[in-house]
């Protein structure tokens, strides 16, 4: 009897190392979650988790619906990169395929933190009381000898919030020679373009340069 109660807790043993191994050996992709307000840009940051070196990884992901992806703004994030650089396509039904690669095949930096931004513009049709999905899939991660890596991924939340939003226009000016110990009367309209009304006021500065900047 006592020999099977070593021979059991020797597997429970040998399983437990396994599974720690394994936790350990996990490579992740995760967006998190963000917030936002309709008719606006929303940077959402791609994390990557990696336990090997990955010199170029491919993914999609689909953002709620009626959003525009500003693929200029991506860029790898600097702490990652050697000469990688990130594009992306449209794939239709609001998926978007990137791919962050190295043209030398150089490993990504690091072994943590965020790849990437993802930079778009929320659809002003979109319910600003509901939270909406953000997705990764197919994902395909490859080493340092093009073999494939598993990954595994974490999906986000884009929450919508109303938030006031001012903007400056209208800007007058009553003298625009200035000499030293001269005054001048400007004047100028603030708008809320915001969904929420401003509660707690605002702060407004102004500064004079010359025309060379």
């Amino acid at each position: 009897m006592k020999s099977i109660v070593k021979y059991i807790l020797s597997l429970l043993s040998l399983l437990l190392v396994t599974l720690a191994t394994q936790a350990q050996d996990i490579n992740e992709l995760s967006v998190r979650d963000v917030n936002g307000m309709r008719n606006k840009t929303v940077s959402v940051p791609v994390y990557l988790t990696n336990t090997q070196e990955v010199i170029a990884i491919q993914f999609d992901i689909t953002m709620p619906s009626g959003s525009q992806v500003l693929f200029d703004s991506t860029q790898v994030a600097e702490n990652r990169r050697v000469d990688h650089v990130i594009s992306g396509y449209s794939k239709g039904s609001n998926k978007y395929r990137f791919m962050c690669y190295s043209p030398t095949k150089q490993a990504l930096l690091g072994n943590t933190g965020r790849l990437c931004n993802i930079v778009f513009k929320v659809s002003n049709s979109l319910d600003d009381t509901k939270t909406y999905d953000i997705t990764l899939s197919n994902i395909i991660t490859s080493d340092v000898n093009a073999n494939p890596i598993e990954t595994i991924s974490q999906n986000g939340h884009l929450t919508l919030q109303s938030y006031p939003d001012f903007v400056v226009n209208d800007l007058r000016v009553t003298n625009a020679n200035m000499v030293p110990g001269g005054s001048m009367t400007l004047s100028w309209t603030v708008t809320n373009i915001g969904e929420t009304a401003s509660t707690g006021g605002w702060k407004e500065n102004f500064y004079l340069t010359n025309e060379s900047g």
